[in-house]
């Protein structure tokens, strides 16, 4: 494991939660740009997974991770705008809306939750939150 310095009991806590499925459905993250919410985030997961998965399959569940393609694993951020090819202003309801399949599907590795990254849900337009919040609601259920 990589070293988190200043969150080692947080980062403890919620790995204990999580591999002991006591973690919330929907955590929130807050602080400063550029501290490193996302790398903690995908450090939790990459401890979870070698927690769970055989030893012959974790590096290839890090592999996709790093490469941003793992299947139970999706990262939300503002997108490039096709016509000017510059970044949006805001994450958009149709990129919250695409969740709602994915986290209605079934996984198909067996024992591994989805995780759902926005980086950052401040960037989030009023509908794309909107949407979000109905999405958390469904699945509480």
């Amino acid at each position: 494991m990589k070293k988190i310095i200043g969150f080692d009991d947080q980062f403890r806590s919620l790995l204990d939660q999580l591999v002991n499925n006591n973690l919330n459905n929907s955590i929130l993250l807050t602080g400063n740009k550029g501290i490193g919410k996302n790398y903690f985030l995908i450090q939790l997961i990459e401890e979870y997974i070698r927690a769970k998965i055989k030893d012959d399959q974790i590096q290839h569940h890090l592999s996709l991770i790093h490469n941003k393609s793992h299947p139970n694993i999706r990262f939300i951020k503002k997108e490039i705008d096709e016509k000017t090819k510059k970044v949006k202003n805001f994450i958009t309801i149709d990129q919250i809306r695409k969740l709602n399949q994915f986290s209605l599907e079934t996984s198909i590795i067996d024992n591994l939750p989805k995780f759902i990254l926005i980086d950052s849900a401040d960037d989030m337009n009023l509908n794309a939150s909107n949407a979000l919040l109905k999405n958390i609601r469904r699945a509480k259920v």
